[in-house]
């Protein structure tokens, strides 16, 4: 007699498999969607890190806009009253000076990266040197100050040679006749050959170091003071007849020039 096989052992082993089947769908499922979660929680955090960068950046520029916007402020106002020492050939009083000086030091420190506002304080205290006679004590340690701020302001901006000039301008006056100068004239020649204040600077300070001049800068200078007599030949002429330097004037000067220049009294 044969047994009889039952349905039902097939049909457990049937149910086992398509339970395993689910159970590891199941966890693979489980297993993406855990991923899928890590992937966006690591994505929403590097968002939140690259957003609070961004804010950190923008809030960073404003207080630099802001620094800078004051030390504006603060300079522009002082260049004024600069302007009328200028114009009257002298500084006003003490006080004003002083507070000039005060506020173009806060924005030197504001916006520490602008050779202007180095420029500004190195031109207050050339005009406080010029209060007293160029002998005098006072008259070099405000020029030395003023040396030393152009110097900042040259070494931020080394492509400016209106500060090249005042720079060598103000040298000769302390009479500090050295290499440096000699540089800083080189500098002024090159870098702006074609401004008119800085042409008049070049001349005075080149016709003043001529003896530490070598024979390339003397016709370097006689080529600027042709320039100057172009553009602004009244003007060279008289500068020229100060520096006294009669020897060597007259041989770079045409018969028209010449003639102008007997007649001008220093």
């Amino acid at each position: 007699m044969q047994d009889l096989e039952l349905p039902v052992s097939s049909s457990k082993n049937t149910a086992l498999v398509s339970a395993g089947s689910v159970l590891h769908t199941n966890a693979s499922n489980f297993g993406i969607v855990s991923k899928s979660i890590s992937i966006a929680f690591s994505n929403t955090y590097c968002v939140r890190i690259f957003y609070a960068c961004v804010i950190v950046s923008i809030v960073s520029l404003i207080i630099t806009a802001c620094r800078w916007g004051w030390a504006d402020i603060q300079a522009i106002g002082e260049r004024n009253v600069m302007q009328g020492w200028e114009s009257a050939r002298m500084v006003s009083d003490e006080q004003s000076w002083q507070r000039a000086v005060q506020r173009l030091y806060l924005a030197a420190e504001l916006d520490e990266e602008n050779a202007v506002h180095f420029a500004d304080l190195g031109r207050a205290h050339e005009w406080r040197a010029l209060q007293y006679p160029i002998w005098t004590r006072q008259s070099k340690e405000f020029r030395t100050k003023a040396i030393q701020h152009y110097l900042q302001a040259v070494e931020l901006r080394p492509t400016w040679g209106y500060l090249w000039a005042h720079y060598a301008y103000s040298k000769v006056l302390n009479k500090e006749f050295d290499a440096n100068t000699v540089i800083a004239l080189d500098k002024a020649m090159t870098l702006a050959p074609w401004e008119s204040e800085v042409q008049l600077k070049i001349i005075w300070i080149g016709l003043n170091l001529w003896d530490f001049l070598s024979e390339e800068m003397h016709g370097r200078l006689a080529q600027t003071i042709s320039r100057s007599l172009a553009m602004q030949s009244l003007p060279t002429l008289r500068l020229l007849k100060r520096t006294g330097r009669t020897d060597i004037v007259r041989l770079l000067l045409d018969a028209d020039q010449l003639s102008v220049f007997k007649d001008l009294t220093p």
